[in-house]
């Protein structure tokens, strides 16, 4: 059905969410719709806004419960209008709490709305959709049709039946011209989860985060693009394309996940640092060793100006190292650490070595890190942080006594990444330094064994199922030694990070899982061409995390760049002799980016080199 001019469609639950998001969408292609709810005013409102587009608008007051309703309202239907063309089985609620909980009064009541109505809607009115010559029906269902979960077993058998059901009748009329779409969408932002019923006295029924969630809006404009493909299914959000492809290409993945997710806790993880927020465990999963963090933050170090920028609405803070002696205004230099790091974890030493060369620093925590605000604690969220990038560089060239046309960016690991996605965003950045970056996570997860690969999926997944209905976070290990699961337990990872760490921290070795299922799309490596600016990145050569045949190939992507080879692993930058190597090599590229404020002029092997590639090595 590629054309809804001038069809005709009858829509259940029209008055609010998804339903009343259909109806707009259908009226804007100039469908006539016929609307159904319980709630008869605000069916009308939606009826009235359609007819403002120029449609014909009917809506009507219909219990779905009762199946002499929907009988008599199908009936006053079919003496308006002719015929019918299209059919929205949308109405649905919900009980969520333990089923053993549930009276069959309740069980009567849910699957006569979400199942038992939509058969009926369907048996009654085939006759005239037969009768077309292309009719759809739409049924909206959602990822719990295709995966379960525990607490919401009621809704689940409604919710599969309604996939079956449509599947059913795909298989058996869709050669004679009437096509069926099932929808599965996976959190949606409506009154469902407000109305539906908790099975759990005294608590209210969890409401999945907006960032989780789809609009309706979203999820009817995929759903009129269905009945004109003529899909069999269509997913919405991002969760539910993962969910479903588990189920698909590993369908014993999710029962695993929730058979260990059911054993009683072998080892909490870390605790939360925010007031109120109770740690998570980590549900029968394998997990390394938490490292000690003690109670205090860590101590403001001497020589630094603490200070506080707004990252969409998350105040982020940072140390502010003024230049030991220059001319005014100041050069820059911006620095953020790389995956769960914050601040203290190291980056004074630098800083101190490029203040005493007439450079400011701003030293930052992204969000939900360190001193910066933001809950849950240690969330590592690429975008997230690459949005902080950009407010700590708005901010920083808005400071008294800052050049804002001399601001270089340094990242190391995950921030290396970062900092090149913020200059090619930004042609004003004067220089980049891209310390042991990540730029391409899947490539360089292909170092990775099969078993790290399956239970990142599964701790993944795991987080994101408790993120959907709005349970604490699934928490991994950000370090730890294999065999153990960590984010990174490669050789030499747990012993390098601990040195990192200072004297007194708050910091936690966890972090929510789901960031290993996020950062298969990080490739910040696709940007490189965008970058104007010189850029020096430093490589270790015996790097565990990012192999060095990687990084120089990705580093030739970069028009303006030099390449500094060191020995050593992923953490060696930062003590003994390749420490001194690298920031020796960091001062030379900055002072000749910011402070002499002249082009990019790099010493290589004897050789002076004007843009291009340089590369040496230590």
């Amino acid at each position: 059905m590629r054309n809804l001019k001038g069809k005709r469609a009858l829509i259940t639950g029209a008055a609010s969410g998804i339903g009343r998001a259909i109806a707009l969408q259908l009226a804007a292609e100039q469908t006539h719709v016929y609307l159904l709810d319980i709630d008869e005013a605000g069916a009308e409102l939606v009826a009235a806004e359609c007819r403002a587009l120029g449609v014909e608008a009917v809506a009507k007051r219909c219990d779905v419960t009762q199946s002499t309703q929907i009988s008599a309202v199908i009936a006053d239907m079919l003496q308006q209008w002719p015929a019918i063309d299209l059919l929205v089985n949308n109405v649905g609620v919900a009980y969520y709490g333990p089923t053993e909980n549930m009276t069959a009064a309740q069980w009567n009541w849910l699957l006569g709305i979400n199942l038992l109505a939509p058969l009926q809607f369907t048996r009654e009115l085939l006759p005239t959709l037969l009768a077309q010559p292309e009719a759809h029906i739409l049924n909206i269902s959602s990822i719990a049709g295709l995966v379960a979960g525990g607490r919401f077993t009621a809704y689940h058998v409604s919710k599969f039946g309604l996939v079956g059901f449509t599947e059913a009748l795909r298989a058996e009329y869709v050669r004679r011209g009437l096509g069926a779409t099932v929808v599965c969408p996976g959190p949606v932002q409506t009154k469902l989860y407000e109305r539906a019923v908790s099975g759990r006295a005294n608590k209210r029924v969890p409401v999945p985060p907006a960032w989780a969630s789809a609009t309706p809006e979203q999820v009817a404009r995929k759903a009129i693009r269905g009945i004109k493909r003529n899909r069999a299914l269509v997913l919405v959000t991002p969760m539910a394309h993962v969910l479903a492809m588990f189920k698909r290409l590993l369908p014993g993945l999710l029962d695993w996940v929730n058979c260990m997710g059911r054993r009683k806790p072998q080892q909490a993880a870390a605790g939360e640092f925010a007031a109120g927020q109770t740690s998570a465990v980590t549900p029968g999963l394998r997990i390394a060793e938490q490292t000690t963090a003690l109670a205090t933050v860590a101590d403001q170090p001497d020589g630094v100006e603490r200070v506080t920028f707004n990252s969409r609405g998350t105040v982020c803070e940072g140390w502010l190292m003024r230049a030991s002696s220059c001319d005014h205004p100041a050069p820059l230099v911006i620095m953020a650490h790389g995956f769960a790091a914050e601040k203290s974890f190291g980056l004074l030493p630098y800083a101190r070595q490029f203040a005493q060369r007439g450079m400011a620093v701003l030293m930052f925590d992204y969000r939900h890190f360190g001193g910066s605000g933001g809950v849950p604690r240690n969330l590592v969220n690429c975008r997230r942080q690459q949005q902080d990038w950009q407010a700590a560089l708005k901010f920083g060239k808005g400071l008294a006594g800052i050049d804002p046309q001399r601001v270089a960016l340094w990242g190391s690991s995950f921030g290396g990444g970062h900092a090149v996605h913020c200059a090619a965003q930004n042609a004003d950045v004067a220089a980049v330094i891209a310390q042991v970056p990540m730029l391409d996570v899947p490539r360089a997860l292909r170092g990775y064994t099969l078993r790290y690969g399956i239970q990142a999926i599964a701790h993944g997944v795991y987080d994101l199922l408790r993120a959907a209905v709005g349970r604490t976070p699934h928490r991994v290990p950000v370090v730890g030694d294999s065999p153990a699961f960590a984010v990174m337990n490669k050789p030499g990872c747990q012993s390098g990070y601990k040195k990192l760490l200072p004297h007194q921290t708050a910091w936690q070795n966890s972090v929510p899982a789901r960031i290993l299922l996020a950062s298969l799309f990080h490739r910040p490596i696709k940007q490189a061409a965008r970058v104007r600016c010189p850029v020096l990145v430093v490589m270790a050569e015996n790097d565990q995390l990012i192999p060095a045949k990687l990084l120089r190939m990705q580093v030739a992507q970069f028009g303006d760049v030099e390449l500094l080879t060191v020995d050593g692993d992923h953490f060696s930058p930062y003590h003994g002799e390749v420490f001194q190597t690298v920031v020796a090599a960091h001062n030379e590229f900055l002072e000749n980016c910011l402070v002499n404020a002249r082009t990019l002029s790099i010493s290589a092997h004897g050789q002076t080199v004007s843009g291009g590639m340089g590369s040496r090595a230590a």
